[in-house]
């Protein structure tokens, strides 16, 4: 089955196989692989090979961040 996967303009996406495996820009990818995608402007097509999770992160590179970590305390 292949989807297309929403893309934000501007945006850079972050893709990590949690189980499965998939085909993504032509390139195949298994379980607990991870990939940075930039440059997809509208979508971007996702075939599983077979039952597959994936977790997508859009991430704006204009955005502020901190080198402090995610907790605090």
């Amino acid at each position: 089955e292949t989807i297309a996967l929403p893309m934000r303009p501007g945006h850079n996406a972050w893709h990590y196989v949690f189980n499965g495996n998939v085909e993504m820009a032509g390139e195949p990818l298994e379980q607990l692989d991870a990939v940075a995608m930039t440059g997809y402007s509208e979508h971007l097509a996702v075939t599983a090979r077979d039952a597959a999770e994936l977790v997508l992160f859009h991430v704006d590179p204009t955005g502020t961040f901190s080198r402090s970590g995610t907790l605090s305390g």
